[in-house]
């Protein structure tokens, strides 16, 4: 649903199959309907510090690479990675939403990036507000389509550099 300019949707959890499962259903929101929105002009992915907390907390312990002073104080997870195989151990999260979008798995590539040579920060921090934001580093490569009509929003895996492609 729309509202004031952005499209709301609703977010039930945040996982790792058979690993951990943060919920959201007894969150507080400030949209009327749905409690994230998609906003491709924010840079991080913006959750409850709550929920950033727990998911931080259940990270370190699902993760197996050591931890590293956050560079920033908007990072707050970071990781050691000095070599690929140790790159690999970094988790996909399944991000549970109502409606057709359904569980939309995103990778350790949307999830981490590099803050030097040997450091991998994870791009969720926290906020005080009531709304939160699924920014632009957690939505690459996937087409968000906005049915404004049906009010629905479609999220789709896809390759966005080959885009243009014939």
């Amino acid at each position: 649903m729309t509202q004031d300019g952005y499209y709301a949707v609703q977010l039930n959890s945040i996982e790792i199959p058979g690993e951990f499962d943060i919920s959201f259903l007894t969150r507080t929101s400030n949209l009327k309907a749905g409690n994230i929105i998609f906003d491709s002009g924010t840079v991080m992915t913006m959750l409850d510090t709550d929920v950033v907390d727990e998911l931080v907390r259940e990270l370190t312990d699902f993760v197996s690479l050591p931890t590293e002073k956050p560079v920033a104080p908007h990072f707050k997870l970071c990781f050691a990675v000095r070599s690929t195989e140790q790159e690999e151990e970094l988790p996909a999260l399944w991000f549970g939403f109502n409606g057709q979008s359904g569980n939309l798995r995103v990778g350790p590539d949307k999830l981490f990036v590099w803050v030097s040579r040997f450091v991998k920060c994870l791009v969720i921090t926290g906020t005080n507000d009531k709304v939160q934001v699924f920014g632009h580093i957690t939505q690459q490569n996937f087409l968000v389509g906005h049915d404004l009509e049906k009010m629905e929003l479609s999220i789709i895996e896809k390759d966005c550099t080959k885009l243009h492609e014939p």
